[in-house]
């Protein structure tokens, strides 16, 4: 039986090393950039969920000092058609199969009944909605967070098979010095 030179093997397994660093090194980047593309989405939604809330104050103050009447509504077009914009924004966000953003779109649904042509804006029920706009939208913020923190399931996958791989090596590696 042919046996391969010491030489030979050294170079097989540092080629082996060297094409799992690569492997690993490609896992991690994609990952890293899947994880920043997350932290935007996040930001995004923050930023949409802030401007609801900003707008929807707005339309209450202008409602409120010129009251219900044509002059009051017209004095709010712009931020009715900002809350439509974020709401907007927010909907393209949400995923419709998840529990969660069932949830924000049934808000955002009550939201926009608020402003159905001819019915009175209810500061009561604007706030309740706002209060349970913030609750849900930090409910989803926390669990993307969450998917952000720990790392895509693929990377965790990399990263655990690797940590494996890295430790049955040392124990190879002990094992077969302290055989010779």
């Amino acid at each position: 039986m042919a046996t391969l030179p010491d030489g030979a093997v050294g170079a097989i397994c540092a080629a082996v090393v060297t094409s799992l660093i690569a492997v690993l090194g490609l896992i991690i980047s994609k990952e890293n950039k899947t994880s920043e593309f997350r932290q935007a989405w996040i930001d995004s939604l923050r930023e949409e969920i802030a401007g609801v809330i900003g707008h929807m104050n707005a339309i209450i103050g202008s409602v409120r000092s010129a009251g219900h009447s044509e002059k009051g509504w017209l004095e709010a077009r712009d931020n009715v058609t900002a809350i439509n914009r974020c709401i907007a924004g927010i909907r393209l966000r949400l995923n419709p199969t998840e529990r969660r953003s069932q949830a924000m779109t049934q808000i955002l649904d009550e939201m926009e009944q608020l402003f159905v042509r001819g019915g009175p804006l209810s500061e009561d029920k604007t706030i309740r909605i706002e209060k349970t706009l913030i609750v849900e939208g930090q409910a989803i913020l926390k669990d993307e967070w969450l998917r952000v923190r720990r790392g895509e399931f693929f990377y965790r996958l990399t990263r655990a098979a690797a940590i494996a791989v890295l430790v049955a090596s040392a124990i190879a590696l002990v094992s077969l010095v302290f055989s010779r």
